[in-house]
């Protein structure tokens, strides 16, 4: 039987500030449905014509979160409130009561993290903190368009055909052999495609979207560089 992820389609997000306010925005633009709280009434109101729901809470006055009945309903609950630690721990224990599968929290250190995870948070994430990497890859590597870390260890890279490439093909360059690379995707203009064909050339102002071990961009761009 194959195992499939279940499509997370409802959220509920605690803490408006720009991580909970730019996710909420952007889930509810792609068809998501979020329930939005915030013990701000102000981030409430600037959210409220953008999300499903948005309702000032607080979380530490767990009887006003319990009251809310469809938040039982929802398929992850993210956490994403700065500065009152103690709110966060509160919001995960709330929503493991509450029978929420998966629950995701920010955190700003490791010893939060562990904190977050005996809890019963699902995963813990540090949104500055990754950001600051995709930013020094970037900075570092500047033929890559856009960098997304999977883990410590694999990344995809957005990445400008290097002009040493133009006119070769996949087959010529072997990326998986020498680099451990796999192309996943090629852009071209405003269209891409993971229908890839290895024995056609490469043109210039193509875009691939490659996945591989993140210590080995290096070497990539070292000995491809344009």
């Amino acid at each position: 039987m194959i195992n499939r992820r279940k499509k997370i389609k409802e959220i509920v997000i605690f803490g408006l500030g720009r991580l909970g306010n730019a996710l909420a925005e952007d889930f509810s633009s792609r068809g998501g449905q979020v329930v939005a709280i915030d013990n701000d009434q102000k981030k409430v109101d600037e959210i409220a014509d953008k999300v499903a729901y948005a309702l000032r809470a607080d979380v530490m006055d767990t009887d006003s979160i319990k009251g809310i009945s469809f938040i039982k309903n929802v398929d992850a609950a993210i956490i994403a409130m700065s500065g009152n630690f103690e709110a966060t721990i509160m919001a995960v224990i709330l929503c493991k009561e509450l029978g929420i599968n998966k629950i995701i929290a920010k955190a700003q250190n490791e010893i939060q993290a562990n904190v977050l995870e005996k809890m019963g948070a699902d995963r813990v994430i540090f949104p500055e903190e990754e950001v600051g990497k995709r930013l020094s890859l970037g900075l570092l590597y500047g033929n890559f368009i856009d960098i997304m870390t999977l883990s410590d260890d694999i990344s995809i890279v957005d990445i400008d055909i290097p002009s040493k490439w133009i006119g070769k093909t996949l087959i010529q360059l072997d990326l998986r052999r020498k680099y451990g690379f796999n192309v996943i995707a090629i852009r071209e203009e405003n269209d891409i495609t993971t229908d890839i064909k290895i024995d056609e050339p490469l043109k210039a102002g193509m875009e691939m979207v490659i996945v591989g071990e993140s210590n080995k961009l290096n070497t990539l761009l070292k000995k491809e560089k344009r």
